[in-house]
């Protein structure tokens, strides 16, 4: 009874719209469509219909939903056409479907009988053409789209899996009408396999096809860069042992960045031998793994240096009754100037000249007689930055301290005396301070004699 009582007020509803919206024509020949059946499918519902007319020039397809107004057009079909697919149609909920013969364009016949549909909850169609592709831009992760075949989906599950293992784990989902998703918790160096789903409560569409992507090797870390006599040296954390290949780019001061080397990838550390001395340079490198096709690593992070001066080298420390010579070797061509540094006693180096980049040599006047010193010479650059030379020792000579104690006793006679008969031998140093007498040749028993004469002040010798 309710039945047949809903299906008389759908009656009266279409028969209420069309007289008041529409100029119903009436013809003979043009008649009400009847039986209409309305079929829930895969697709959508599919209307159907007896064509009870002879000359219509179409067909209207209305639907009102849970049997109350507003009834909306849904389709328009050519005439003899007696079948109507509805894809708009959402699961769940319930339709009246009515037919109308179209008369001439803009008027129609009355609308037919309503048919009721409740339609049933199915699977959504499945999502196809799913794609994965890592992103080598930003390296966020891996992209995937694909396309989206349902009209009614809630929402579309993303699963993945390390290539060649069983069962799916959940990533992610995405609303309705959404094609893509980046899953950015993928590890480095790994193959995976992605597949998605689309749901519509409680069913879940069939599987999309699966996609496959490899993802790069992981990037090197804990860039150092140090300088060095031999060039700047680059230290570094493989973190892709799949790697074959590691590359190194360079920039000088705010420059661009180039590639100057690449290698075996089975190392984590390297030499710029080409660096120019006094300029700063910064450093990346990233590596290469054949895996997947082949994928360079993102970069590492950067490292800066600045190359100092070669340091001079062979530097030796002579004692002259003048001073203290020096010599050494020098190797820098983009040095500003070379600094001599001396330290005595304990004390740290200080400095005690500069003197031009090209000097090789040079007398250190300075020197108080009787004191040790040691010596090393200073490359430096523009910047401040430097490197030095070996260390070299001599100590000032003092006149009468023959036994080389830094200072003038009888002491020092005696060892002159001794020295003579051959009871002693005197150092090289010794031998200079024996001789006070200023006289050539060597020291003598008159040198011994004059010490002694000092001593009690008789004579001066220094």
């Amino acid at each position: 009874m309710q039945i047949k009582f809903k299906k008389i007020l759908s009656a009266l509803l279409a028969f209420a719209l069309a007289l008041s919206l529409f100029t119903a024509t009436a013809s003979a020949a043009v008649n009400v469509p009847v039986n209409v059946a309305a079929t829930a499918g895969v697709n959508g519902v599919t209307v159907t219909w007896t064509d009870n007319s002879d000359d219509e020039i179409g067909f209207y397809i209305f639907r009102d939903e849970g049997g109350s107004p507003p009834i909306t057009r849904i389709g328009t079909v050519p005439a003899n056409t007696t079948s109507f697919l509805d894809t708009t149609a959402v699961g769940g909920k319930t339709y009246t479907y009515y037919v109308a013969a179209r008369i001439t364009e803009g008027s129609y016949t009355f609308m037919s009988i309503g048919f009721v549909l409740t339609v049933p909850v199915g699977k959504p169609a499945a999502p196809t053409n799913l794609t994965a592709n890592f992103d080598l831009i930003d390296f966020s992760g891996v992209i995937l789209t694909w396309k989206d075949n349902a009209n009614n989906e809630e929402r579309f599950s993303v699963y993945r899996r390390v290539a060649g293992a069983t069962g799916w784990t959940s990533v992610g989902t995405t609303p309705p009408n959404t094609t893509t998703f980046l899953d950015a918790t993928v590890a480095a160096g790994t193959a995976y396999e992605y597949m998605v789903q689309a749901f519509l409560s409680p069913n879940y569409s069939d599987q999309s096809n699966v996609a496959t992507v490899t993802t790069p090797p992981a990037a090197p870390t804990g860039l150092t860069a140090t300088a060095g006599a031999g060039g700047i040296t680059l230290n570094w954390t493989n973190n892709a042992p799949a790697a074959t290949l590691f590359y190194v780019a360079r920039k000088e001061g705010s420059g661009s960045f180039a590639g100057i080397y690449g290698g075996t990838a089975n190392v984590t550390t390297w030499v710029d031998t080409t660096a120019q001395e006094g300029k700063t340079y910064t450093y990346l490198l990233w590596v290469y793994a054949p895996a997947g096709g082949g994928w360079y690593s993102a970069s590492s992070n950067e490292a800066t240096a600045t190359m100092r001066p070669l340091a001079p080298s062979g530097l030796t420390a002579t004692a002259g009754w003048g001073g203290i010579a020096l010599n050494w070797t020098n190797h820098s061509v983009n040095a500003a100037y070379l600094q001599v540094q001396r330290q005595h006693e304990g004390s740290g180096f200080y400095l005690v000249a500069d003197v031009p980049a090209t000097a090789t040599t040079y007398l250190d006047t300075t020197a108080e007689a009787g004191k040790a010193y040691t010596y090393r010479i200073m490359a430096v650059a523009g910047d401040g930055s430097g490197a030095s030379s070996n260390q070299a020792a001599a100590r000032m000579l003092m006149r009468g301290d023959a036994n080389v104690d830094g200072k003038v006793t009888a002491a020092d006679a005696a060892a002159i005396l001794r020295t003579l008969v051959e009871l002693q031998t005197l150092t090289e140093e010794g031998k200079l301070n024996a001789k006070v007498t200023f006289t050539s040749g060597a020291f003598s028993a008159a040198d011994a004699a004059k010490i002694l004469r000092w001593l009690v002040d008789l004579e001066l010798i220094l």
